[in-house]
């Protein structure tokens, strides 16, 4: 098992999931403006990141079933961000709080790795997209 696989299975197990909540397509899960501090399992459909700069849109990223995804600067600094989170069809996402999640992380070194392997993936993809604005 992958260690972001054996993580969302820990978090499963440990029942950590403080909510599941499904959205309706083109539903918001997160609006510009807003801070969302909680880290979302998609358990069915899909989820768009964007921003929306004075000229257009730009999509940042995309959530697929079995993904975690978050507006990271939001969860990461508890401020507002400029990112919206939206379901592009019916979509199943569980909840873990901001809270639960580093509890879970620091309670051993594994989880610490796996967290520290998800930033550099998230990094490693941005840093390798081309311009975005």
């Amino acid at each position: 098992m992958n260690p972001i696989s054996k993580l969302i299975h820990t978090i499963s197990e440990k029942e950590l999931w403080i909510d599941e909540i499904e959205i309706g397509r083109n539903d918001y899960l997160k609006t510009a403006g807003s801070i969302d501090t909680n880290i979302y399992l998609v358990i069915e459909g899909s989820i768009r990141i964007f921003v929306i700069d004075a000229i257009e849109e730009h999509t940042i990223r995309f959530g697929y079933t079995n993904n975690l995804i978050a507006s990271l600067d939001s969860f990461l600094n508890e401020q507002p961000s400029d990112f919206y989170m939206q379901a592009l069809k019916r979509t199943k996402l569980k909840v873990i709080s901001k809270e639960a999640f580093f509890h879970l992380i620091n309670s051993s070194s594994e989880f610490k790795e796996t967290y520290t392997l998800l930033l550099e993936i998230l990094y490693y993809n941005k840093w390798n997209e081309k311009e975005i604005f």
